[in-house]
């Protein structure tokens, strides 16, 4: 018997569009596992998923077997602009929401040319890339190229770009002017 492919879902908005998608994908055949607060809705709206939050022997079996092919990461949003902590904002906090995680899975699932969904905008067109697989028809299964997997992960690396250059922009206007010679040495 061959082992179930999962899919891997991690987002801080739980909404009608991840709903479809996850029941999209428990449609191709796929076991949902989840962060602990995604896990909690979608069990919660009766989509079976498997609670990954805290890591375990499920996950690394999944992870052992190469049994992951789809990764979904929905960064949680940069906290705040630098200058809002300059003017008594809390740093600490900033520093606790930063999504580290995301990205790393996000960087994980382009490199190894799985279906990495780094925005919902993205769902529906990797469903019906998904849903071409099983179709008989040669034609329609082409779709499954290199080509649309290196598009997912140039989007991919273009979401945790963007949200490198924010926390970079944040810590440098937090310390800008409070270490000169790190200015001066930085790219």
């Amino acid at each position: 018997m061959r082992a179930k492919k999962a899919a891997l879902l991690s987002t801080h908005r739980n909404n009608d569009q991840l709903l479809d998608f996850a029941k999209g994908l428990a449609e191709q055949g796929l076991d949902l596992l989840s962060t602990t607060a995604t896990n909690r809705f979608l069990m919660q709206q009766g989509i079976p998923s498997a609670d990954i939050g805290e890591g375990d022997e499920a996950l690394l079996k999944y992870v052992g077997d190469e049994r992951i092919i789809l990764v979904y990461v929905d960064l949680s949003p940069f906290p705040y602009p630098g200058n809002e902590v300059r003017e008594g904002g809390d740093f600490n906090k900033v520093i606790h929401q930063t999504d580290i995680g995301g990205s790393t899975l996000l960087r994980a699932a382009a490199k190894n040319r799985i279906y990495v969904v780094s925005r919902p905008d993205q769902f529906d067109l990797v469903l019906e890339n998904m849903s071409s697989q099983n179709d008989p028809n040669p034609f329609r299964q082409a779709k499954f190229t290199h080509a649309f997997l290196s598009g997912l992960a140039m989007m991919a690396e273009e979401t945790v770009a963007a949200y490198a250059t924010a926390s970079a922009t944040f810590h440098r206007d937090v310390f800008y002017g409070e270490f000169p010679r790190l200015q001066r040495t930085a790219a």
